[in-house]
């Protein structure tokens, strides 16, 4: 008797035990097993970006100001169709602490809520998914006076974080009511603290994270670790909404084009202060009662630095300026637009520096409406007006006015007295484009010179064929219209980069006395000599197979950057990117389809990998007023 009553115990207490292991870690040990996030390849790690975002709260009921669990699941659902890749708070850290790299298309998906019920919607959606997220908590547990219930245990907290999905961070509202402990553990060991008051709260400690809220979410490796941007997703907006607001948090590679027909103002606008009002094809920006200013910039150009942007300018009271390369916390910006009857083009170089004038022309009369065109390019500044370029000169520009988003404003010294009216937008990236000439072009005429100095507005080098390789391996110099060509390219400010152009039917390296080593130093030499930027060599497709050609590249490219020269290869036939040529060049050209008589366009087809070190020297951003 006595033994059946110690087996029944024994039962009774082995199921206490594993229903205790249960509570404790099963949970969490079936979710890293089974439902872990996806792990991400090491060799996919060569992006030096990531984005933030932070999900509205999300509720089992409906309510105001949060989405379903099915709206989240549908956007989630959407990120995870394009292509993006979550990752957490240790991918973070080791990026800006070691400089590991992430993957592309990184998001860093956040929540800022303790309630129990809301999280646990989102973490089936993300166990679903196999994502990884970062729950932003407040000290609730030990405010007094409050029903525990409504908030995270620390239980919960801990199968959260053993099941591999979720981080923890702390939510900077919380945590100014000066309460410690609770769910998220204490002040002293929180990872990442999330500032919605805009950068109000104090810098935290070494080796904290801290997100501030922004309306970009994009960060670089040149981004302060403790300045960090979130962008806050609204949940009025429909998932198909936020998923292409967080497409647009990433840097535009394309053109975008806008005549504001459509009702009401786009999501790819941001109204940053007074009125902005869009309908009926125009765009009209004016400051409120007590705004002496208003203004509205573009998403995802933040890092732009070289740029082409085109505005058709209606109506204008008192300024309106068209912005480049702004940046209100650096206070540098380059800036286009109508003052007082004329128009002006101005820079600021530093937060304590005053803004200065570049150039001035007045406005003709009648000259509005007026089609105006800012291209900028490295130091440069062009503008035209009504297809006309204006000034007579390219303008230079402060070299540490390198990038940052492009803005439309108004201004004036009186409160709502500014307006203006813009009936057209049209932005783009500069893209890669060089100009060559026909070696078998013996001038230029005056039909071919005005087609010639449009397309070397836009065009970023010009690459005439002054470089000959002779089929026995000798290098000959013949500066053909040398006059004209330095002249297009320093007015224009292009990049001097001559073409070698090789031998018909050679295999691109003449076997000669000497070989590949004789061809380097006589390239070197020459191009030396030419007082150039670096050289393009031109090849055929086919030549490509070869990899005596490849191991002749990448031996001549380690001498040309030792000289900081930049060494490019047009490659007659490509249909695309050339994977051999990846780290053996600095950049791939294709001719492309626009062909003059005289002269032809080569277009980027393919540049270096996105390097974690190349990332790391771009300096700089622009700023505001």
């Amino acid at each position: 008797m006595n033994g059946r009553f110690l087996r029944i115990w024994a039962l009774i207490l082995a199921g206490s035990c594993l229903f205790g292991l249960w509570i404790s870690f099963g949970r969490a040990f079936v979710r890293q097993r089974f439902f872990a996030p996806l792990p991400l390849p090491e060799a996919s790690r060569t992006h030096a970006s990531f984005v933030a975002v932070l999900l509205p709260r999300v509720s089992v009921k409906p309510r105001r100001y949060a989405i379903s669990a099915d709206q989240l699941g549908e956007l989630l659902g959407g990120l995870t169709a394009a292509g993006y890749n979550s990752i957490g708070l240790d991918d973070v850290e080791q990026f800006y602490a070691r400089g590991r790299g992430l993957p592309p298309k990184a998001l860093l998906i956040a929540f800022a809520q303790d309630d129990p019920r809301g999280l646990e919607a989102a973490d089936e959606a993300m166990s679903r998914l196999r994502l990884r997220a970062v729950a932003f908590v407040g000290g609730s547990a030990a405010v007094k006076g409050v029903e525990r219930r409504r908030y995270l245990s620390r239980h919960a907290v801990n199968q959260m974080r053993r099941s591999g999905t979720w981080d923890f961070g702390r939510a900077w509202r919380k945590l100014a009511q000066g309460t410690q402990g609770g769910s998220g553990g204490s002040g002293a060991g929180v990872r990442a603290v999330l500032d919605q008051d805009g950068g109000r709260a104090p810098s935290p400690g070494p080796g904290t994270l801290r997100f501030i809220s922004s309306e970009s979410g994009l960060n670089e490796v040149t981004t302060d670790p403790r300045s960090l941007k979130i962008l806050a997703l609204r949940p009025e907006r429909t998932p198909e909404e936020n998923a292409r607001i967080v497409r647009m948090s990433w840097p535009r590679a394309t053109e975008f084009a806008e005549d504001f027909k459509g009702a009401g103002l786009r999501p790819d606008w941001v109204a940053g202060w007074g009125v902005v009002s869009a309908g009926k094809g125009r765009l009209a920006i004016l400051p409120t009662p007590r705004q002496s200013g208003a203004g509205v910039f573009l998403r995802g150009t933040e890092t732009w630095r070289d740029m082409v942007v085109e505005f058709a300018l209606k109506k204008v009271q008192r300024e309106f300026w068209a912005y480049a390369r702004y940046d209100e916390a650096a206070g540098r910006f380059i800036r286009v637009g109508a003052r007082d009857g004329a128009w002006y083009v101005e820079q600021k170089v530093g937060p304590n520096n005053l803004v200065s004038m570049l150039a001035r022309a007045p406005i003709r009369e009648g000259g509005l409406p007026a089609r105006v065109r800012l291209v900028l390019k490295g130091g440069t500044a062009i503008v035209h007006v009504d297809g006309r370029m204006l000034f007579g000169r390219a303008l230079r520009v402060h070299p540490g006015v390198s990038r940052g988003r492009l803005l439309l404003g108004v201004y004036d010294a009186r409160s709502a007295s500014a307006l203006g009216v813009v009936t057209g937008v049209r932005a783009a990236p500069l893209r890669e484009q060089w100009l060559t000439f026909n070696s078998s072009a013996g001038g230029f005429d005056e039909a071919l010179l005005e087609p010639l100095r449009e397309a070397a507005v836009q065009a970023r080098a010009v690459s005439p064929p002054w470089i000959r390789v002779g089929r026995h391996g000798g290098v000959s110099v013949v500066e053909s219209q040398g006059l004209l060509v330095r002249s297009l390219a320093g007015f224009y400010g292009c990049r001097l980069v001559p073409t070698a152009e090789l031998p018909e039917g050679s295999l691109a390296i003449p076997a000669a006395a000497g070989g590949p080593q004789r061809l380097a130093a006589e390239l070197v030499a020459a191009v030396r000599d030419l007082g150039a930027a670096g050289l393009n060599i031109r090849l055929r497709a086919g030549e490509l197979r070869h990899a005596e050609n490849v191991a002749f590249l990448k031996r001549l490219r380690a001498d040309f950057q030792v000289r900081r020269w930049e060494l490019w290869t047009t490659v007659d036939g490509a249909a695309g990117p050339e994977p051999a040529l990846a780290r053996a060049v600095d950049g791939v050209l294709v001719p492309s389809r626009r062909t003059h008589a005289g002269f032809e366009v080569l277009e980027s087809v393919q540049r270096p990998p996105d390097a974690l070190a190349a990332a790391g020297a771009r300096s700089g951003t622009g700023g505001g007023r």
